[in-house]
């Protein structure tokens, strides 16, 4: 009898529950950051405070990352490197569900970023 081979976790596709999970992870961050902005909001009106400002700008670019996500799995390509098209690590993927990127893209960009 010839074995099966499976790919490791790492290299494969989120299952449908595996699916499921990571949408409702990030379906709770949306709404903790739809909160925290609306506090936010409430905390300073004017938008006078820096730290505030600073605050609100993280809870957006967080809030991004969650809404790319979610549009990812809506068309199917949740769980590929929005660069390479790399399968990202399952185990990514339950650390930082919104993540995009495999590492290797990841420390590119940062390395880019930073020149």
């Amino acid at each position: 009898m010839t074995p099966i081979s499976v790919p490791p976790a790492h290299d494969a596709r989120p299952t449908p529950v595996q699916l499921a999970m990571f949408r409702t992870q990030l379906e709770e961050q949306r709404q903790f950051r739809l909160e925290q902005l609306e506090e936010l909001r409430a905390l300073d009106p004017g938008h006078l405070s820096e730290v505030t400002d600073a605050l609100a700008a993280g809870a957006r670019a967080a809030m991004h990352d969650v809404r790319t996500a979610l549009h990812r799995m809506d068309t199917g390509s949740y769980g590929t490197c929005t660069d390479c098209g790399a399968l990202l690590a399952i185990e990514r993927l339950e650390v930082l569900p919104q993540v995009g990127q495999c590492l290797p893209c990841r420390r590119e960009a940062s390395v880019s970023a930073e020149r």
